[in-house]
């Protein structure tokens, strides 16, 4: 079986659906070496070393203006016919949706999160109704949690054969921190970051609400923000000058896995009150750390959180501090993880996605 793993939007930031694409591919070169054929826009290669798989570039770079992403959707329109003619199983992210996916039983369309539907979307009307008429015909659709997969049928006219669900995982070194009872084994007592936030600065991350919650809070935290602006970081800055100079508050804008690894087992409590997501990778990143966790009560973070969370209303920033109040109460044992932590193993996320591949062939 030849696989071939799309992405034009590849980088190498950290962020969820980059950490994805890098860990798949890692993960499942292992398994598939030279079958497998990973493509990437000419400046982003894949570095990953002693890898076997094929690698391809598209020749046109997506984030040059409306020319560059026009070129890239005629470079893969017909790259996509190729793999249809040659039977390989595509698996990619990139929009508008090349043609060939609404007949190859073989191609997929990875969907991250289902915000089309909402407030939430950063597309335009011509857009948003394009990728509704393209999504609702789709034959393939892969997915990062069953909450998107629900959106998505309750939305679109899609058969729920049609949907498969592989989640996002977590590096080797996250596992590090866990012992034979599957707990983590960091004590929080002595961490410096009281509070911890890790999400790009736009608006449905709900900065605002957190921040409204310090109000609340009499006792001086230390609190770190981090993440990379999406155009809502000016009003996050103004709003934190506005607030009474009790807490210390540092926004960083980028560190490598390694600190955000360090970030993560210097906290005490890791707070998330966004509004939606499509999956939540930083929640389980903190809990296997050890750090206790609070964070909004939406679908998507009870399905991978269960009871290892404190929920609040994301709305209600008097709530969010009592969540937060009653996270920072010290202990010294190990901290228990309900959820099963396999799951979240890239090896194990990328044995069942080729497993699901494999299977869809069949049908």
């Amino acid at each position: 079986m030849k696989v071939v793993f799309v992405s034009a939007y590849y980088s190498d930031s950290a962020s969820g659906a980059n950490k994805r694409f890098l860990n798949l591919v890692k993960c499942t070169s292992n398994i598939l070496k030279e079958d497998l054929i990973v493509v990437t826009c000419k400046n982003n290669p894949v570095k990953i070393k002693d890898s076997k798989f094929k690698e391809k570039f598209i020749p046109f770079d997506v984030f040059n203006g409306k020319i560059g992403r026009l070129l890239v959707t005629l470079w893969l329109n017909l790259y996509f016919l190729y793999c249809a003619s040659k039977g390989y199983k595509v698996i990619s992210d990139f929009n508008p949706v090349p043609i060939s996916q609404f007949f190859s039983k073989n191609q997929f369309q990875l969907i991250h999160d289902a915000r089309l539907f909402d407030e939430f979307g950063r597309w335009g009307g011509v857009s948003k109704a394009l990728m509704k008429f393209q999504w609702g015909n789709l034959k393939n659709i892969v997915t990062v949690s069953r909450f998107s997969k629900n959106c998505l049928l309750t939305n679109l006219k899609l058969s729920k054969d049609s949907i498969i669900v592989s989640y996002n995982g977590l590096s080797e070194e996250y596992f590090d921190n866990i012992n034979s009872a599957g707990n983590a084994i960091c004590p929080i007592s002595n961490r410096k970051i009281d509070l911890l936030y890790v999400a790009t600065f736009e608006r449905r991350k709900n900065h605002e609400a957190l921040i409204n919650s310090l109000e609340y809070l009499n006792n001086p935290l230390n609190i770190v923000f981090l993440g990379k602006d999406n155009g809502y970081k000016t009003e996050v800055l103004k709003m934190i000058s506005n607030l009474k100079k009790i807490h210390n508050i540092e926004i960083i804008d980028n560190v490598t896995e390694t600190e955000l690894l360090n970030f993560y087992k210097s906290t005490k409590v890791f707070v998330n009150p966004s509004l939606y997501e499509g999956f939540g990778m930083p929640l389980i990143e903190a809990q296997t750390q050890g750090a206790n966790i609070c964070c909004s009560d939406i679908d998507v973070f009870r399905e991978i959180m269960l009871d290892d969370a404190i929920y609040f209303d994301p709305l209600s920033p008097k709530r969010i501090a009592e969540s937060i109040t009653v996270s920072l109460q010290p202990h010294d044992q190990a901290k228990k993880i309900n959820f099963d932590v396999n799951k979240f193993k890239w090896q194990n996320i990328a044995n069942k996605l080729l497993n699901d591949l494999s299977n869809r062939a069949s049908r």
